[in-house]
Parts: C-alpha cells; sequence; structure tokens
C-alpha cells in the first residue's frame, strides 16, 4: 500500500504555532529547517516532517520508529528503514509526503504555470516528449507532467540529479534508468497541481489522505 499525504499552506502560523509544531522534531532537524530565510519555506519543511511522523505513528507504531531515525544515504537522500521508504516534495502552497514498504520511493508536485515559457527548457526534453507536446492542448500541464515524472524517478533512484533529464523518458509508465526499472503515474487530486509518484516495484493500491496544520 502506497500513502500520499497532502497539507495545503493556507496561512502563516503564528510564534506560537511554530514552536509547538518544532517541538516534534529532532533538535538536528529544527536547525536545519531554522536556517531557511522564508518563514513559508520552514512553515512547509516542518508540514512535510509532520506527515512523515503521522504515517509512523499510525502505521509503523510495531517499528517503533520515529524522525530521530532518518539516515541519509552517500548521496544526501533520507531513508528510515531497510523495508520503510519515504519521500516528500512541496510546491507553492501544498506539500506532499509518500511512504510504502518494500520499494523505493520517489514523490513530486509542481504548481502548473500557464505563463511557463516552455522554449526555455526543451532542453531538458526527449525528442518523444518534444513530440507529445507540440501536439497536446495543454502544453504547460504536459510539460509539469513531463517534469514530476522525471523528478519522481531520479529521487526514487536515490542517486542525486546526475542523471541528465534529457535522457529519462517520462512517457511510458515503465523507464528504466541505471538498469533498474521504475514504475511512474501522474496524479491530479489538486487543482492547478500535478503529483507524479515513481517506485522500483509496482504498486497497485494507493491512498490519499488530506491532513491539515
Amino acid at each position: 500500500m502506497l500513502r500520499i499525504y497532502c497539507s495545503e499552506y493556507t496561512k502563516l502560523w503564528s510564534e506560537a504555532d511554530f514552536k509547538e509544531k518544532m517541538h516534534y522534531l529532532p533538535k538536528e532537524m529544527q536547525a536545519t529547517i531554522a536556517k531557511y530565510r522564508s518563514e513559508k519555506e520552514r512553515q512547509l519543511r516542518i508540514m512535510g516532517k509532520l506527515l512523515l511522523l503521522k504515517h509512523l505513528n499510525e502505521y509503523e507504531s510495531e517499528q517503533k520508529l520515529n524522525l530521530n531515525d532518518i539516515k541519509y544515504n552517500s548521496f544526501n537522500r533520507p531513508f528510515l528503514h531497510a523495508d520503510l521508504d519515504f519521500n516528500i516534495a512541496h510546491s507553492e502552497n501544498f506539500v506532499v509526503c509518500a511512504a510504502c514498504r518494500n520499494a523505493q520511493i520517489g514523490i513530486d508536485i509542481e504548481k502548473i504555470k500557464n505563463d511557463l515559457n516552455i522554449n526555455l527548457l526543451k532542453a531538458e526534453l526527449t525528442d518523444e516528449e518534444l513530440q507529445a507536446l507540440e501536439k497536446d492542448n495543454l502544453p504547460q500541464r504536459k510539460f509539469y507532467e513531463f517534469w514530476t515524472r522525471k523528478e519522481a524517478i531520479l529521487k526514487a533512484l536515490g542517486k542525486g540529479v546526475f542523471t541528465p533529464f534529457n535522457t529519462i523518458n517520462s512517457i511510458p509508465d515503465t523507464t528504466s534508468i541505471n538498469g533498474i526499472i521504475f514504475y511512474v503515474q501522474n496524479m491530479r487530486n489538486i487543482d492547478g497541481y500535478t503529483i507524479a509518484v515513481a517506485s522500483n516495484k509496482e504498486i497497485k493500491e494507493s491512498q490519499f489522505i488530506m491532513i491539515n496544520y
């Protein structure tokens, strides 16, 4: 089962709310988040960690895992447990957290900006993606679908962004990177945004959960 948690930024928390929410995070994590200058950015990052904590408390209580158990690989990708993976992303006013057992997970979310100048980013697309873009009636949406799929695949791979985007064909529902097959899908649960999830194993069941903070 893949669980995707989502929360919307609706207003800036009060100073008291910030302190209360930060209290749930490990000291090292608090220090990292505090380095961001934007209050909104800090809040979104706290919200992402709280979404993960909710999953751990509700579905992983037997493992007794918490945010202190997060480790990082040599590419600075966070992970929790040998058979439990998670990934967090945010864009504009939404943050999402995907959690799943027995698979490597990557998730990305992007707000669709209709004034995006796609010509400036065409170099990041494959020839097949460019052709599909030219035929689409909503090219901006299509571009963001491609982009989030590429991001999700690379985040599931967990080796940073060293793989050029224009070498990843995001159109098929399965694609191979470094000999690893990834399954990828887009979700349109939020108006004006697109979400993509990638995993190294096919996941047939998923749940989308909205949380308010």
